[in-house]
């Protein structure tokens, strides 16, 4: 394929990992993570980015896979080290969206030899 357009601004995130959606028809967003950590939400409504989140990864730790579920609020990762981190929407006072929260699942391997490979 050739390039059509670059962003150079982007250039810095890495390589992709994955790009999701959700099931919900309203919720045009898709979710794009990269090796790093960086997790991007674009608006397919709006062609721009509609948040971005950083997941706190162990030093060489990578992202590998990810899931959206169907209501677009809810979401998990799994990393190169056979962790799953999984993540909500924090809504504000009118349902807008308002943050993350998330929490780790670490020992699902005995060591760190494993990645998750599918959510």
């Amino acid at each position: 394929m050739d390039t059509v357009f670059t962003f150079p601004e982007y250039q810095q995130l890495g390589p992709v990992r994955f790009i999701t959606s959700s099931k919900d028809r309203k919720n045009r967003e898709r979710m794009v993570g990269y090796a790093n950590g960086i997790i991007r939400f674009i608006s397919l409504n709006e062609l721009k980015d509609s948040m971005y989140y950083r997941v706190d990864l162990q030093p060489d730790e990578e992202i590998t896979a990810a899931c959206y579920s169907g209501n677009g609020s809810n979401w998990a990762v799994g990393t190169s080290f056979g962790s799953v981190i999984l993540g909500a929407t924090k809504r504000g006072l009118f349902r807008e969206p308002d943050g993350f929260i998330s929490t780790r699942i670490d020992g699902l391997m005995k060591d760190n030899t494993y990645g998750v490979t599918s959510i």
